[in-house]
């Protein structure tokens, strides 16, 4: 399985998801999460083999290995975060609206 990419796509969400945070800092916070790989992908791994069996791990590296696969994956960190901004209040609002006594 090609655990590197989702490593760094998920390097790269955790980064996009602090855009307060001054670029150096961004590049250190990676560089160190980079180096926690090993442990990183032992986790991974773990969850992987729990929530999914041998068939979906395998079709899901298919998938990902695939240029739309790539792509998609590449722009899921953005994504989350915008879906997010949007969704979250409306969320929110209609919660709060429920819980009104």
């Amino acid at each position: 399985m090609a655990i590197v990419p989702m490593l760094e796509d998920m390097i790269r969400g955790i980064v996009a998801q602090l855009p307060g945070l001054p670029d150096t800092k961004k590049s250190q916070l990676a560089l160190t999460l980079r180096g926690r790989g090993e442990d990183l992908e032992r986790g991974i791994i773990e969850v992987l083999v729990r929530q999914y069996t041998v068939a979906e791990i395998e079709a899901q590296t298919r998938w990902q290995s695939s240029p739309e696969g790539r792509s998609i994956m590449s722009k899921m960190a953005a994504y989350t975060v915008d879906i997010g901004v949007h969704v979250q209040p409306i969320l929110q609002a209609v919660i709060d609206e429920f819980l009104k006594p």
